[in-house]
């Protein structure tokens, strides 16, 4: 081998070595935006959770709220019933009256419970809607952590 040879060897020997340094920086880069990926997602995945558990207990609370209107509901149709019982029983004018007026005010409680409970179901509705998005985000960061996995180990960083 001559001189020149041994020359376009180092020479291309060098070319190959900046290439595989250029090419470990550009998997450095990859890597670290694969960890902020991963930063994100994880951050994306808590988010989430504490969204997810606030829906849950949100969905507790209007269901409790809603028990609590339609027992409501039936303490007053109970006392409709007692009144017109009463209004055939008494003789007192006076008592008719406040029996009337009883009855009135129930059937207003009672659209007012059915009006909440109505409001109570839309919150339940938006809260699980909220639970399906999440759980859509936290399949995406999943695949999203799996391919940067992929792509870590391609290179043998793990």
């Amino acid at each position: 081998m001559d001189i020149n040879t041994w020359e376009v060897d180092i020479d291309t020997c060098e070319m190959d070595i900046d290439t595989c340094e250029m090419d470990i920086n550009t998997c450095e880069v990859d890597i670290d935006t694969c960890g902020m990926d991963i930063d994100t997602c994880e951050m994306d995945v808590d988010t989430c959770e504490m969204d997810v558990d606030k829906c849950e207990v949100d969905i507790d609370m209007c269901q409790m709220d809603i028990d609590k209107c339609e027992m409501d509901i039936d303490t007053c149709e109970m006392h409709i019933d007692t009144c017109e019982v009463d209004i055939d029983t008494y003789s007192c004018e006076v008592d008719i009256d406040k029996c009337e007026m009883d009855i009135d005010k129930c059937e207003v409680d009672i659209d007012k419970y059915e009006m909440h409970i109505d409001t109570c179901e839309v919150d339940i509705d938006k809260c699980e809607g909220d639970i399906d998005k999440c759980e859509g985000d936290l399949d995406m960061c999943e695949m999203d952590i799996d391919t940067c996995k992929v792509d870590i180990e391609s290179v043998g960083w793990i």
